[in-house]
């Protein structure tokens, strides 16, 4: 099977990330990232259902907001990749996949602005019409509404508790009641619901996906708070923490739409599945901040990675780990979302706020990008805090959001 993927975000950040180390993985014939993590489930099963190994074709869609920017990501993609073929070509065990591969890659820019609904719809219609299926979709775009930092809150914490305070930052400030030019919440959309537009708009194309299911990757992130969220304020406007409100609703969604389709009665098997990932700690530019505050940043993520705190990747390629474990990873070693998560011990950010305690016996499974302290990435299992409290919060969450999808395919299909 070719493996058509989707990427939001994918110009910067943790989606650039994604989409480089994706094409080195594959340059290789066994690539590391396809290899079972400590947590895969046991299995005789040799079946990938997934990208076939070695891989010498894809297609890949850079889905952004700006089509002159993903043109230069595309060639950076590009001046990235021949680079590393250029390095694996003068290796003595080199046996050409990396070429094969390269010469049957085809990188494309679609546009998709989530912060404007009708966009999404448009771009699902033109991937639905011109290609056969979707075999992978990776929601990873997101928007942050951080205004402003609390510079004596901010010295307190770090003194106080250094790895809490560069893990789960309570001295950000975010802007409270933005709206988009659609009427919801920016925060709710740009991360949430155009992102879920975006996926039941393609489902007709990953059901068609060959594979025995597709993919579905739900990018959240290590702040994605019980706390932040409330089903009474399920757009986000009226919280002060909307972009840790949005990662949990990610979280809830993503479970919730997983579970779903396992217990369906209509299928033996789902034909899609849900996976949620996070990057842990990267430098990005989601915040804008000056010089001085980046070069401070980057010290400062490197002094807790060095006192063992196990989320700071800081790079995005390393961030982009979990991403690509589930994308290359053959299915057999995937964990249901029904089987009990055997979750890494609670992460140091859960320490102190309450997470620690939440019971997770029967919570959904978090995959999260981890480094050891010389930087060495792998990815690690943790549940979703606070399902047991969620759960039917969760389904009542789908279905609101199914209900606005609705309303809004509606005023597409009128405008056609």
């Amino acid at each position: 099977m070719k493996p058509i993927i989707l990427i939001t975000g994918a110009t910067s950040g943790v989606g650039f990330g994604i989409c480089e180390r994706l094409l080195t993985q594959l340059c290789v014939p066994s690539p590391p990232d396809a290899e079972p993590q400590r947590f895969a489930r046991p299995s005789d099963n040799k079946q990938s259902n997934g990208i076939s190994l070695p891989c010498e074709s894809l297609v890949l869609l850079l889905a952004c907001r700006s089509i002159q920017r993903g043109e230069r990501s595309r060639q950076k993609l590009l001046d990235s990749l021949d680079h590393t073929i250029n390095k694996l070509k003068q290796t003595s065990t080199y046996d050409g996949q990396a070429e094969r591969f390269r010469s049957n890659l085809v990188i494309e820019v679609v546009y998709c602005d989530l912060g404007v609904i009708k966009s999404v719809y448009e771009c699902a219609k033109d991937i639905n019409a011109r290609l056969p299926y979707v075999s992978h979709l990776v929601l990873n775009a997101g928007t942050s509404s951080v205004i402003g930092i609390n510079f004596f809150q901010a010295a307190k914490d770090v003194l106080s508790n250094p790895v809490l305070a560069l893990t789960s930052p309570t001295y950000k400030i975010e802007a409270v009641g933005e709206t988009s030019s659609d009427g919801l919440g920016w925060v709710f959309q740009c991360n949430v619901f155009g992102h879920y537009v975006l996926y039941r708009a393609l489902l007709p194309s990953l059901e068609k996906c060959p594979s025995s299911f597709s993919r579905v990757i739900w990018m959240s992130s290590h702040e994605a708070l019980p706390e932040a969220f409330s089903i009474d304020d399920w757009q986000l406007t009226k919280t002060t923490l909307p972009y840790e409100g949005s990662k949990y609703e990610m979280d809830l969604l993503s479970a919730t739409l997983d579970r779903s389709a396992e217990l369906s009665t209509e299928r033996k098997d789902p034909s899609v599945r849900h996976f949620t990932v996070h990057p842990g700690v990267v430098s990005t530019e989601i915040v804008e901040i000056n010089w001085f505050l980046k070069i401070l940043k980057m010290g400062l993520f490197y002094l807790v990675r060095l006192l063992l705190s196990p989320h700071h990747t800081i790079d995005p390629i390393k961030g982009a780990i979990s991403a690509t474990h589930l994308l290359l990873v053959s299915s057999h070693l995937l964990p249901s979302s029904l089987d009990p998560p055997t979750p890494s011990p609670p992460p140091k950010a859960a320490l102190g706020t309450g997470l620690e305690s939440h019971e997770t016996s029967t919570a959904p499974i978090k995959f999260g990008s981890r480094t050891n302290w010389l930087g060495n990435e792998y990815v690690a299992v943790d549940p979703v805090y606070g399902w047991q409290e969620n759960e039917s919060v969760a389904k009542e969450l789908l279905a609101r959001l199914e209900t606005l999808y609705t309303e809004f395919l509606q005023k597409a299909s009128a405008t056609d």
